[in-house]
């Protein structure tokens, strides 16, 4: 470890709250051109039990006790780094990177950079990391123009999940739209514990049987004004008939009702149907990130 910086894993929700301000922070320096936002964050790191024991939230400080950055490491071998701007970004990061390349012990390890961040590309290349080709299309739309509604059609209605025991009479009919299948109970109470998730950010779309069709949940950073849709999905059966249209629409209109300027949201660049739908929707591409992969040599 740098004399300059100390680690240790975040342990409680005091730490999560330092690494929700990191992230905000990261965003008022650099819009758009930072990858995360506390959506993303909450939504990973209500999936854990118990971050600490597990080690998936490692944090770095300076001496003087400042969080300088944060790493979010999945089980399966990926991780993504989320560092200060205005601290020694390359140093913090390939602190990060040493100790990711440790604690994964699957044989490969994959990390996330968006496309305009040459320096933790270059750096990742140095390492020995290569591009794997596939990546996100992200995207932003602005909540000060004017926006239209999109209505359902005939035989839908829509309606705010009204905390946990609304969601667990709604939940067996969503198994199949995509992230409800891993938002589980408790997953859902740690969410509404982290002061980040509330009552009205969890929206779906019924059918005329009272099966959930379709579902979002957005996310509000109040710090830089900018909401953020993660996960959102339709169900096989209920698609092309515009129910994720309608979600957005309605999202959209609650985030600017919080005071939001901008929503965003991303996809796989390949999912055709999602960037289709988004543009539909007044969203507009900001830019990109790639997955960058090593195969790691053990002992």
């Amino acid at each position: 470890m740098s004399a300059d910086f100390s680690m240790r894993y975040c342990s409680n929700h005091e730490d999560f709250r330092l690494m929700c301000r990191l992230t905000q922070q990261a965003w008022s320096a650099l819009g758009p051109r930072q990858p995360m936002h506390i959506g993303d964050l909450t939504w990973r790191f209500c999936r854990h039990a118990d971050p600490a024991t597990e080690r998936l939230f490692p944090m770095w400080f300076y001496a003087t006790g400042e969080l300088v950055g944060y790493v979010q490491y999945d089980p399966s071998g990926s991780c993504d780094m989320t560092v200060l701007p205005s601290c020694n970004t390359a140093a913090v990061e390939e602190l990060m990177i040493d100790w990711a390349e440790q604690r994964c012990d699957k044989r490969k390890l994959t990390v996330g950079c968006l496309d305009s961040n040459l320096e933790r590309r270059a750096m990742l290349e140095r390492r020995g990391f290569q591009s794997t080709g596939q990546g996100y299309a992200r995207f932003l739309r602005d909540l000060t123009a004017a926006m239209q509604e999109s209505p359902l059609p005939a035989g839908y209605r829509m309606k705010s999940v009204e905390g946990i025991q609304d969601f667990l009479g709604l939940s067996e009919t969503g198994s199949q739209i995509y992230g409800r299948s891993a938002l589980l109970a408790d997953r859902y109470e740690r969410m509404l514990a982290s002061g980040q998730f509330v009552v009205g950010q969890d929206i779906v779309v019924l059918d005329s049987q009272d099966h959930v069709a379709a579902a979002c949940i957005w996310w509000y950073d109040e710090v830089n004004q900018v909401g953020e849709f993660e996960p959102i999905g339709c169900h096989p059966a209920h698609r092309r008939k515009g129910l994720a249209s309608a979600l957005i629409a309605e999202g959209c209109q609650r985030i600017r009702s919080r005071g939001g300027k901008c929503a965003i949201v991303y996809t796989s660049s390949k999912n055709v149907a999602a960037v289709q739908c988004y543009e539909t929707c007044g969203f507009k591409v900001t830019g990109s990130d790639c997955d960058f992969f090593k195969v790691l040599k053990r002992s």
